[in-house]
C-alpha cells in the first residue's frame, strides 16, 4: 500500500510538473506560431513587391529608351494625338 501512494505521489508531482510547464510555454508556442505565420505572409508580400517593382523599372527603361512605346504610353493613357489625327469614338451596343 505504502508503494502505491508513493508512486500515486509521484505520479501527481510529475503531472503537476508537466501542467506547470504547459502553462508556461504553451503562450510562448501560440505567439511563435503566430510570427511564423506573419512571416509567410510578409515574405509573400515582398514577393509580389518585388515583382511589381521589376515591372515599373522594365517600364521606365522602356520609357526611356523606346519612342514606340512613348508614344504607345501617350496614346492610350494620356489620349494625345498627332497634328492632323482624328480620333473616332465608338459606342458599343447595350444588349437589352
Amino acid at each position: 500500500m505504502e508503494r502505491f501512494a508513493t508512486t500515486l505521489i509521484w505520479l501527481v508531482a510529475i503531472t503537476a510538473i508537466a501542467l506547470a510547464i504547459g502553462t508556461i510555454f504553451w503562450p510562448q508556442f501560440m505567439k511563435y506560431e503566430e510570427l511564423k505565420r506573419s512571416e509567410k505572409s510578409l515574405e509573400l508580400r515582398i514577393d509580389s513587391e518585388q515583382v511589381k517593382n521589376t515591372k515599373l523599372r522594365q517600364e521606365e527603361h522602356s520609357m526611356r529608351t523606346d519612342p514606340d512605346y512613348v508614344e504607345k504610353v501617350a496614346r492610350e493613357k494620356l489620349g494625345l494625338v498627332k497634328p492632323g489625327e482624328m480620333i473616332y469614338k465608338f459606342e458599343e451596343d447595350k444588349a437589352e
